[in-house]
């Protein structure tokens, strides 16, 4: 629920409302969840139940949309962001350089070196996956209900449908919102909407669970052992992989 204030005349049934007319009006429900241009449902008050274009009204911002617990969240979160940001960049400003060094240091090498060519080639290309893993932007984790219904809703929105389903989660109540929007409204709580904000735009991963977590490793315990030479004793093998999955799984389940 807002506010909108009409920008030009509108003829009506019962006949004309005048532009500067402010009431209090919802998105017509019915749509489709990211469904562009629907018209404003007046709610209240003398043109309750109204249909208004988009065209002919704007959305009055609210004088206040956090209380001050939320701002000071907000506020501390920002922070620890640019703070994050500040150093990502002094990391990758020495590791450029670095690379750079390993260049200059290859160039002046005889050419006719080819283990040594093939030495710092390989020391560029991990200089540079990690450059390119401190950029990038990491997805969040979360259930695996939670991680379906937001790629669901925003697998393939665009910037600005994105934003608006935002907008929508955070700002109306779970009845105005279809299954997804409920599951995703449900999760987050207010001081958590920076992480929303941040899956919806740049995806979401699920979070393993503690039995996929203990099979998974489990697994590469395993795949691992097998390639390691047999110490010619079939007992004493086992006995070497069963303490190493026993150990794994304790310290897993902090036992």
């Amino acid at each position: 629920m807002f506010k909108i204030r009409l920008i030009k005349d509108l003829r009506t049934r019962n006949g004309w409302i005048k532009a500067g007319e402010e009431m209090e009006a919802r998105i017509l429900p019915g749509g489709m969840t990211f469904e562009i241009g629907r018209p404003y449902q007046v709610i209240s008050g003398t043109y309750s139940g109204y249909e208004i274009p988009q065209t002919h009204a704007v959305v009055i911002p609210k004088e206040k949309l956090f209380t001050e617990h939320q701002y000071n969240a907000i506020s501390n979160e920002l922070l620890r962001v640019r703070e994050e940001l500040r150093e990502t960049k002094e990391r990758n400003s020495y590791l450029e350089r670095k690379s750079e060094a390993d260049d200059q240091a290859l160039y002046e090498w005889d050419k006719s070196w080819e283990a040594l060519w093939e030495k710092f080639g390989e020391e560029k290309r991990l200089l540079q996956e990690e450059i390119n893993g401190l950029v990038a932007v990491k997805k969040v984790a979360l259930p695996r209900e939670v991680a379906a219904a937001i790629n669901k809703e925003f697998g393939k929105a665009s910037e600005l449908e994105k934003w608006w389903g935002f907008y929508n989660i955070i700002s109306l109540e779970e009845k105005w919102l279809n299954r997804n929007g409920r599951i995703i409204k449900q999760h987050f709580r207010e001081e958590d909407y920076l992480q929303l904000a941040a899956a919806i735009s740049h995806g979401c991963v699920v979070q393993e669970s503690p039995q996929e977590r203990i099979k998974r490793g489990v697994q590469e315990i395993y795949e691992k052992w097998t390639t390691i030479e047999s110490s010619g004793s079939d007992q004493a093998d086992g006995a070497d992989l069963a303490e190493q999955i026993t150990n794994f799984v304790s310290a897993e389940m902090k036992l």
